[in-house]
Order: C-alpha cells, then structure tokens, then sequence
C-alpha cells in the first residue's frame, strides 16, 4: 500500500464522526484537585457550558460538609473524593464508592439546589459496600443529613414533608429522614448515628 492511501484511510479513520463523536464524550474541559485541612477533591468537568459559579458552590458545600459527616458519622470514611460533571448522565446525581457524577442539565435548571451534594456525599460516609441494606433506609439517612447539614435549603426551596397519616418510614427520602428527625426529638438522637452504619 502506496503512502498516499495510508494517510487518506488515516485522515478518513480520525475524521469520521463517530471518532469525533467518542471524543467528544470523553473530553475533560477542566480537572482540579483541591486540598484543605487533608481532605481531596478531585473535580472533573465534561461540560464546557457548566457555570464556574456553580462548580465553585459544589466545591465549597464538599468541603463544609464533608467534614463534619466523617466526623460524626464514619471516620473511616475517604479522605479523597471525585466529582464529576457529566452530560451524559441523565438522572440527577449518582454515587460509587468515592466517586460522584452529576447531571450539568440539573443544575442548569435548578441552580440553587446545591445540597445535592450533601445528600450524595453522605452515600460515600454510608460506605455500605456489596451489602447495603434497604433502599429506603440509604436515601432516608442521606435526606435526614440533607436537613441536617444543608448550606441552602431556601435556595433549592426543599423542605421536609409534614407528617401525614398515609407515611410510612418505609417511603424512603424526605418522608424516613421526617421519621429520623422525629426519633431526634424525642431524645433518640444517638440512634440515628447506629442506623447510619447498619448494612
């Protein structure tokens, strides 16, 4: 094969859309790594329009946060975590060991609901592994520390449920975190540390 047919089948190859196409999916627009106080983040955004306000709120929730859940609730917890802003991720937000992904379009249309965050990095902190027990208790623990250790519940316009007599603590989310809270009041506070670490 002559040199000008190898070039024209490689310019071909590395032209083509779907070559294009893979780029595009795994193009990292910016990567940080921030430390403090020896906690990491590790910040990788794949949307070239994801507002850097934004990304600097994410930031700084992950680090108010954080701390004070490790503290409390798991200090065997890591002490270095990945965000990811990924478009093409359709739900809102998904947690994996140390690794969250969030959805850019999310935030896009609901830009004060920052306490996403508080919500997923609470699922590191739950680290419950290959056996991590009922879902609604999970997510229930992860929205009661939502409520707890939320840096803007206005902004997002989220709040707890009132208690109706149709609940039940099994319907997971903000309907358990409103039971936990409740265990919280009547001085069953140290419970809701136990529960975290069930699996």
């Amino acid at each position: 094969m002559n040199n000008k047919i190898k070039i024209f089948i490689a310019v071909l190859l590395f032209t083509s859309p779907l070559y294009v196409l893979s780029q595009i999916e795994i193009q990292e627009y910016s990567k940080d790594s921030i430390t403090r106080k020896g906690w990491t983040l590790i910040f990788s955004n794949q949307d070239p329009s994801f507002s850097p306000e934004i990304i600097s709120k994410l930031k700084e929730t992950f680090f108010t946060v954080y701390p004070p859940l490790v503290k409390r609730f798991n200090k065997k917890s890591a002490d270095k975590v990945v965000f990811v802003i990924d478009p093409g991720y359709d739900g809102v937000a998904a947690t994996s060991d140390d690794k969250v992904v969030f959805n850019p379009l999310w935030f896009k249309n609901h830009p004060g609901d920052i306490d996403v965050v508080t919500h997923e990095v609470m699922h590191i902190v739950q680290a419950y592994g290959d056996t991590p027990g009922p879902g609604w208790l999970t997510e229930g623990i992860a929205d009661y520390v939502r409520y707890r250790y939320a840096v803007d519940h206005a902004g997002a316009d989220w709040k707890l449920p009132d208690v109706d007599q149709n609940q039940h603590y099994t319907n997971s989310y903000r309907v358990t975190a409103r039971f936990f809270v409740l265990l919280e009041q009547h001085k069953e506070k140290k419970k809701i540390g136990r529960l975290v670490l069930v699996n």
